[in-house]
């Protein structure tokens, strides 16, 4: 879950949730109305999820809370092959609560735009990304990340403290420590290496 006062999302930049099971109330919580903005043509996909009851709500998750930005701050949306409650998600705004049009593609299409990291691919075969130059990984992203978060630790043993970045720009993320649970970054700008 993602909490926010307020979310910008620029520079053709990509915000993807995918293969995530939900059960919260909110995927995306952002405090101040009218506080999330899209600029420069990013992409908002929402790739193969399951929405279901949260812990805490009678309701089943959804994406966001309710905003609708203004149409200049708008996000370019793809939803494909996402369930709410056992069933397939056909109607993003009703659903799961997004304020704006998406483009709703069939399980098992792809388009490059909906599955890649558009800046950094040159092209797609079938469902798999060709990178560009500096693209990295299944989806050409600008920076390499860590393919997971090590294993969890035992159930007795202590949570690890979740450490924050403050600040800033990184371009890659080093692989965590094992038994790191999270990663916290606070106000941090993710370039491209």
């Amino acid at each position: 879950m993602l909490m926010a006062s307020t979310l910008t999302v620029t520079g053709g930049s990509w915000l993807v949730h995918r293969n995530n099971e939900f059960r919260t109330a909110y995927v995306v919580y952002v405090a101040a109305h009218c506080g999330v903005a899209f600029f420069d043509l990013s992409v908002w996909s929402i790739l193969d999820n399951n929405f279901t009851y949260g812990f805490y709500s009678s309701t089943i998750a959804w994406m966001a809370n309710d905003w609708s930005p203004p149409s200049d701050t708008r996000p370019i949306i793809y939803g494909v092959c996402n369930e709410a409650r056992g069933s397939p998600v056909t109607d993003y705004q009703e659903e799961l609560n997004i304020g704006m049009p998406v483009t709703v593609l069939d399980c098992g299409a792809c388009t490059l735009d909906a599955v890649c990291f558009a800046a950094r691919t040159s092209s797609i075969s079938g469902c798999e990304c060709v990178c560009a130059s500096g693209g990295y990984g299944d989806t050409c992203l600008p920076a390499a990340v860590p393919y997971g978060l090590g294993p969890l630790p035992l159930p007795d043993a202590s949570d690890t403290e979740v450490r924050c970045v403050h600040g800033g720009s990184i371009s890659s993320v080093d692989v965590p420590d094992p038994g790191v649970r999270g990663l916290c970054f606070v106000n941090v700008t993710f370039t491209a290496a």
